[in-house]
Parts: C-alpha cells; structure tokens; sequence
C-alpha cells in the first residue's frame, strides 16, 4: 500500500509543479500585455498559453505542413513500436492513438515526456482522402501523409 501512496504523492507533485509553471507563464504574459495597455490580446494569449501547456502534458507533440496535394503530419512517439500506434482518418481531420512507454530507471527528478496511453485528433482545415492516408512509424516520429481531394467547379446550366 505504500507504494500506492508513494505513487500517488509523486503524481500531485508533478501536477503542482504544472499549474506552478501555468501560473508563473500566465503572470509574465500578463505583465507584458499590461505595458502596451492590449487587454484583448492579454486574455487571448493567456487562455491560448495555457491551452498550450495543458496539451503538452497530456499529448504528443505534433506538427503539420501542408504541400501542394498533401498534408504531412509528424507525431512525437518516443518508444513506441508500430503495432503500438493506430491511425484513424475522416474527411477533415486524423485521429492518433499511442502506447507511449514510460522509462523505470530510477526515482524520477524531472519528468516532461508524456506517456501511458495518449489520444490526438488533429483537425484539417480542407478535405482529403481518408482511403488514400498512409503512417509511417520509426526513429521516435510517426509519419502521416493524408492526400487533400481536389475541389471541382460544377457548371451551372439553366433548368430545361
């Protein structure tokens, strides 16, 4: 039972040390935005700030590049082998399922890695193929490329 409680009070520890370094983000945006007097701005890079710093603690990292026909998306998944990772398409968006493992060597000092079982769905702002998207898994990044679908011009005739 002790290793529980142990379990346990690390957990809170590091979810102190989030929320401490949340607030002590959030103080210096407010204090930049409050020299050029923008309280707008203020508010919105503070919710987006924290947005950020939440998703970092409980997702992979990801990036997206858009080419000419395609989408590339790049996921973080440090440790995971390809049968650990799935993949899911719709027409607007990919959906990533990981088994990221966590390392056991030793009592953690510091710990930004996320890992167990993680989920993200990565919105696309066009269309593309979901029978066409194909993952690539090695090195620690998963690879996605997700053909976009070519919009067509529809010609409009008079009604008979």
């Amino acid at each position: 039972m002790r290793t529980g409680a142990k379990s346990a009070e690390e957990g809170i520890k590091l979810a102190s040390e989030l929320f401490e370094e949340v607030l002590r983000e959030g103080l210096r945006t407010l204090s930049e935005a409050a020299r050029s007097e923008d309280l707008q701005g203020l508010v919105e890079d503070a919710t987006g700030q924290l947005v950020r710093t939440l998703r970092w603690a409980s997702t992979p990292a990801v990036d997206v590049y858009e080419r000419s026909g395609e989408f590339v998306i790049v996921v973080e998944v440090p440790g995971a082998k390809p049968d650990d990772v799935s993949v899911r398409a719709g027409e607007d968006y990919v959906e990533v399922r990981a088994k990221l493992p966590r390392m056991r060597e030793g009592r953690p000092r510091y710990r930004e890695r996320v890992t167990g079982e993680v989920t993200r769905r990565i919105d696309l702002d066009a269309k593309i193929d979901p029978k066409g998207v194909k993952a690539e898994c090695g090195d620690g990044l998963l690879v996605i490329r997700a053909p976009k679908v070519e919009e067509a011009e529809v010609k409009v005739r008079p009604a008979e």
